[in-house]
């Protein structure tokens, strides 16, 4: 009704002049009162902060009274607001009402069907998707004490999967050796038409293969999450969950004669530091640098690493990732391909396939590109059909380590050349850490250098100059980020690639704690 309210007010260009008023007692004698006035109109479409600053700056009362009076206004501003939007709904309906040819009994009929379908309070109640019964069901048992439990289901259906992975990958190997060994053999005696229809028949067999494999793969994982789903759910509406009660089973077996996995290998070298950043109201962040293969990050092979993920899965407090990938094929990128094997490795419960996610984001990037096409080719030489350096899609997961999401940008081979502040690929990185703080990502890992694997080009005066620009990007980033609102960024992982030197690793260090200035607690000696 107060939307209605709202358009009708709008399309009459109906407003209403009031006068603000605001008594605040006097710094030196608190039992006198100032009163400060300005005349506002109702509905009051400008900002409330501004309005204050505007009014101190002006009349230059106490600085102290701006957030008493930003609230002020804001209150003066609602309940006017309703007050007249209120007027305005009682003048409609006596005008409707005493029209002569007004049906009372159709007209409540229609105001039935438009409270319930526009007011939130009186809307019918709808019953739960299947995806939120579930999602509600995980989030009751993984904080309950079917925790462990739940996580050795997990495990299991891991353990199966794995163990068809080292089938496939065996039996592939196989087929790969015996067609080198016929291939060798068709060199020495067959003509080259053989050869290559003898080559034709080698891929063929391969890329069969890998279809079969693929096609069990997804069967498996498909059969793991029905089952799972209908156990988990199953156990949450019991009154009281037995803990005995055994895992469905199919999975049962598989969970006796698994074989513990060891704990994932901490990182060679690592730092921790704690920071504080802001002018007026400094927020306490932590800083991480670390020496790893970002994919080990995302392996998650024992049960130690899956409760974090497990326990903030359906929380405020998700873990994001920054992985780099080839855009000019991003879906068949090297890169793409190891952090696909990685997901692969688990039965994805909550949220769709990677490969399938992937397939969803098609038609996003489509729609991405014409719009850049309609709106900045006119303004720009070239015309880029495809993603560029700097673009970024989302893949959403329940079942990697340290990411509930990965954030996917673009990179190509200017990524070794200088970079600067400017660079889209920086700006994906703001564009990163805004979508962070709006969506309740407060832990973000983010590669240092921009790429994951050490090369030759790649010096210690290179890696220094990089490392200092994305550390001061990424401060300035932090502190434009925590001006928006939304969630606060509370970890930041910088992860350097494996076989860096210690020398570099120390430097590097010192230069993070110099940057973002690290708090050391002062130290009183007394005499």
């Amino acid at each position: 009704m107060n939307s209605h309210s709202n358009n009708a007010a709008k399309d009459q260009d109906h407003k209403i002049d009031t006068e603000f008023i605001m008594k605040f007692p006097a710094p030196s004698a608190p039992d006198y009162h100032y009163e400060l006035k300005t005349n506002l109109q109702i509905p009051f479409k400008d900002s409330a902060p501004e309005l204050a600053y505007r009014l101190i700056s002006t009349l230059r009362p106490p600085f102290y009274i701006y957030d008493v009076l930003i609230e002020n206004i804001q209150n003066f501003v609602k309940e006017k607001l309703k007050i007249e939007q209120d007027r305005l709904a009682d003048e409609l309906v006596s005008n409707t009402i005493k029209q002569k040819n007004s049906d009372i009994d159709a007209l409540v009929k229609q105001w039935e069907i438009s409270y319930k379908t526009e007011v939130t309070q009186y809307c019918s109640p709808t019953a739960m998707s299947d995806e939120e019964l579930f999602a509600e069901a995980y989030h009751q048992l993984v904080h309950s004490p079917m925790l462990d439990k739940v996580l050795k289901g997990i495990e299991a259906m891991s353990a199966q999967v794995s163990q068809m992975v080292t089938l496939r990958d065996a039996e592939i190997n196989q087929l790969s050796y015996k067609q080198e060994r016929e291939m060798h053999q068709a060199i020495e005696s067959l003509s080259e038409d053989q050869i290559n229809s003898l080559a034709n028949s080698h891929l063929e067999h391969k890329e069969m293969l890998h279809v079969q494999w693929e096609s069990r793969l997804d069967s498996l994982k498909t059969t793991q999450r029905r089952e799972a789903r209908a156990w988990l759910v199953g156990l949450s509406q019991q009154a009281q969950p037995d803990q005995n009660l055994s895992l469905w089973p199919e999975i049962e077996e598989v969970a006796r004669k698994a074989p513990t996995p060891s704990n994932q290998s901490a990182p060679t070298m690592q730092e921790s530091f704690t920071i504080h950043l802001g002018s007026q109201m400094k927020q306490m962040h932590n800083v991480r640098l670390l020496a790893s293969d970002i994919l080990a990050l995302c392996d998650c092979p024992g049960q130690t690493q899956r409760i974090h993920t497990s326990l903030s899965l359906y929380s405020n407090e998700l873990q994001g990732l920054v992985f780099f990938t080839d855009c000019h094929s991003p879906a068949t990128s090297a890169s793409f391909a190891a952090f696909r094997d990685v997901c692969q490795n688990g039965t994805e419960l909550h949220f769709l396939p990677v490969e399938h996610q992937l397939e969803s984001l098609t038609s996003q990037a489509r729609q991405a590109v014409e719009w850049r096409l309609q709106n900045n080719d006119n303004k720009s030489g070239a015309i880029r059909r495809n993603l560029q350096p700097g673009d970024c899609y989302i893949t959403k997961h329940s079942s990697l380590a340290e990411a509930h999401v990965v954030y996917h940008i673009l990179s190509d081979d200017s990524v070794m050349s200088d970079v600067t502040s400017r660079n889209p690929i920086i700006l994906g990185l703001r564009n990163i850490l805004k979508t962070s703080s709006a969506y309740d990502i407060t832990c973000l890992t983010i590669p240092l250098l921009l790429v994951h694997e050490m090369s030759e080009e790649m010096t210690v005066v290179w890696c220094t100059k990089r490392a200092e620009l994305v550390f001061k990007c990424i401060k300035g980033f932090m502190i434009e980020t925590a001006s928006w609102g939304g969630s606060e960024l509370k970890t930041i992982q910088f992860v350097l690639p494996e076989g860096i030197s210690e020398n570099l690793f120390k430097n590097l260090c010192l230069m993070l704690s110099s940057i973002f200035r690290v708090s050391n607690p002062l130290k009183f000696t007394g005499k």
